[in-house]
Order: C-alpha cells, then sequence, then structure tokens
C-alpha cells in the first residue's frame, strides 16, 4: 500500500496499487504500456526545458 504522507510515490509504486490495478484492467489500459508513455512525456518535458534554458541563455548573453 502507498504511504502517501511520504511524499509523492514512484510511478511502480502507483502502478502496483491494488485499486489502481483495478481501475487499469477495468479500463482496459495495460499498465506496461502506460510507464512506457508517461516516460516518454517525462523525457520530453525534460529536453524541452532543457533547451527552453539554452534558448534562454542565448538570448541573456545577445542582450
Amino acid at each position: 500500500m502507498m504511504d502517501w504522507l511520504q511524499g509523492e510515490p514512484k510511478l511502480d509504486e502507483v502502478l502496483a496499487d491494488p485499486i489502481v490495478q483495478a481501475i487499469l484492467i477495468r479500463d482496459h489500459v495495460d499498465a506496461d504500456g502506460l510507464r512506457r508513455f508517461l516516460t516518454g512525456v517525462q523525457r520530453r518535458r525534460s529536453e524541452r526545458a532543457r533547451y527552453e534554458a539554452w534558448v534562454s541563455l542565448v538570448a541573456m548573453r545577445a542582450a
């Protein structure tokens, strides 16, 4: 069982939760596919943040 008082749970903890598993089954969602999707979203957001930081640095140097 997840301990929400210890901060945000890891994705694996969320996906291992029996209630989450029941919802995934009910909604015909593959846990591994969801994990891959969310990992991809996290990677793209991280890449976007690095790009925006670089653009900001370049703009500051040009000013």
